[in-house]
């Protein structure tokens, strides 16, 4: 093994490995997310309060459910649509695993390895290219999920205490 491919390798390692980060911090906020939910829906009390404020036509609580709901369906996009990004991967990659799965048996991996025409060196770097790629789409959707969690519990917060207060 060249340099050049010692230093894909290292590269490759490093760009999966933030494909990952970005992985555990989507589970992250999902499980603060279900914590929230888990905390809201089995408390009678905040139920009561947010019928109550349709009820009464309390407008600036009527606002602040209006904003949790909306940064909810935000969050939950947004952590689908990171969770689940994908490129136009072709199965020629003898590195990515759908395209060693591509191969109908072990012969005809070996065979596709000892091609001529294939470079270890040019698959590492698509390799990088398309997790890179994948990295910089999870990255934004986490993000903005991030940013609709801090909206979501700033809402939650706002609409507590106005309830507290009989706003």
């Amino acid at each position: 093994m060249n340099k050049d491919e010692q230093d894909y390798k290292w590269i490759l390692e490093r760009t999966t490995e933030a494909v990952r980060n970005i992985d555990s911090k989507n589970g992250i906020v999902t499980a603060i997310l279900a914590v929230i939910a888990a905390i809201l829906f089995s408390n009678e009390a905040f139920i009561d309060c947010a019928c109550s404020a349709f009820v009464d036509k309390k407008t600036v609580s009527i606002v602040a459910i209006g904003i949790a709901a909306t940064s909810t369906v935000v969050v939950v996009f947004s952590l689908f649509a990171s969770i689940f990004p994908r490129t136009k991967c072709e199965d020629e990659s003898l590195i990515y695993a759908g395209g060693i799965a591509a191969c109908k048996n072990i012969d005809k991996f070996k065979e596709r390895l000892s091609d001529n025409h294939y470079s270890l060196e040019d698959d590492l770097v698509s390799q990088i290219y398309v997790n890179a790629k994948i990295y910089k789409t999870k990255a934004k959707w986490n993000r903005i999920a991030t940013g609709a969690l801090y909206v979501l519990i700033t809402s939650i917060v706002v609409f507590s205490i106005l309830a507290t207060m009989g706003v």
